[in-house]
């Protein structure tokens, strides 16, 4: 029984572990340039997956000074036709990982020598652009933004592209990584093995 109780528990707390990993940010800078904002803005970070196919695990939203967002902000992933791939809502609850914060999603494959989009709303939190030591993962190439106005997730495509180096930060993504977040019966099956160990020790 004590053997069944802890292979229960065991499995519950593994299945948690893997969900709960962090993948590597796409991208990710050293210092903050200018922080602003004038409205809402739908930002678009263009970029080309290089010589192997890559899996995304998770996606984010800059958060200006790590402490959370006035907004929750809606981030998606497209391709270069405006596919949706995956889209979910970052809020101030989501783990801070370097400049952003970020959810998991059930991982996607992008295929080497595609171009994509990751795309996210502002709403009224603040954005920066040009930010110094500018540095991006070696699988994939950094291509430039787009932007327009707005405050629902659309695939920005056919407007504006910044004119600056490193453009309008803005959403990002996790490579590689966390499979999912947990769903509620794994949680069930870690509090079940572990109120089962405690009943177990009572009696003895």
């Amino acid at each position: 029984m004590k053997r069944i109780l802890l292979g229960v528990f065991g499995l519950g707390f593994l299945i948690c572990a893997q969900a709960f990993a962090a993948g590597i940010p796409a991208y990710e800078w050293s210092t903050d340039t200018i922080q602003y904002t004038n409205g809402s803005w739908v930002f678009g970070i263009d970029f080309k997956v290089n010589g192997s196919n890559i899996s995304v695990s998770g996606l984010g939203y800059y958060d200006n000074n790590g402490n959370g967002f006035i907004n929750d902000h809606e981030v998606g992933m497209y391709d270069s036709v405006g596919n949706l791939l995956a889209s979910g809502v970052v809020t101030s609850a989501d783990s801070l990982i370097g400049h952003s914060r970020y959810i998991a999603i059930s991982p996607i494959v992008l295929l080497a020598g595609q171009d994509y989009r990751v795309v996210g709303v502002s709403h009224s939190d603040l954005y920066t652009w040009d930010p110094l030591g500018f540095s991006v993962d070696p699988s994939i190439t950094y291509l430039g933004d787009t932007y327009q106005s707005g405050t629902t997730l659309v695939d920005p495509a056919p407007y504006a592209v910044n004119d600056v180096t490193y453009g309008f930060f803005g959403p990002d993504f996790l490579l590689g990584g966390s499979e999912s977040v947990p769903e509620p019966s794994t949680f069930v099956i870690l509090a079940s093995g572990l109120a089962g160990l405690m009943a177990f020790r009572r009696k003895r």
